[in-house]
């Protein structure tokens, strides 16, 4: 009797309610028609019907953050500013930090980009996600977007 007593209050113990975090839940859309209209072909599939040349796999990551821009007068990089950074105790030219979060739309556009430069005029097999982690309370927080695909010559 006393080894099922203390087997149930053991068993209580271990399958005690834990708490979880709420929910998440997220919906998106990349319009891919301002890629067309400027003459750039996207798409999900990894077939298209038409003859293209493989140029390139690319990829792009646009995550929340601060992002510092310098800050140049008349564009003449021997003129920066000089000022001394209060956490760090160090000179360096004068920044301005201005915070970005990362969005579909966003990572779309670096990948864009990235083709363009290579010469691509398309993107086939283009796919996106959301960068999650899971913060110490146990809830899922997204920090950014990641998009790939390949990059092709029509």
């Amino acid at each position: 009797m006393r080894q099922i007593l203390v087997l149930i209050i053991v068993g209580a113990a271990i399958s005690s309610c834990s708490v979880v975090g709420p929910g998440m839940y997220s919906a998106t859309a990349i319009d891919y028609k301002r890629f067309n209209d400027q003459g750039f072909f996207i798409t999900e599939s990894n077939s298209v019907n038409f003859e293209y040349t493989p140029i390139s796999s690319v990829s792009a990551l646009f995550t929340n953050g601060w992002i510092e821009k310098e800050v140049v007068d008349e564009n003449k990089p021997k003129k920066l500013k000089r000022h001394k950074d209060d956490v760090y105790n160090t000179e360096g030219p004068k920044m301005k930090q201005v915070y970005v979060r990362g969005t579909p739309d966003g990572v779309t556009d670096l990948l864009v980009e990235e083709a363009m430069k290579m010469g691509g005029d398309g993107i086939i097999n283009f796919k996106y996600s959301a960068e999650v982690y899971i913060d110490k309370d146990g809830n899922a927080k997204v920090y950014g977007w990641s998009a790939s695909g390949m990059a092709i010559k029509r």
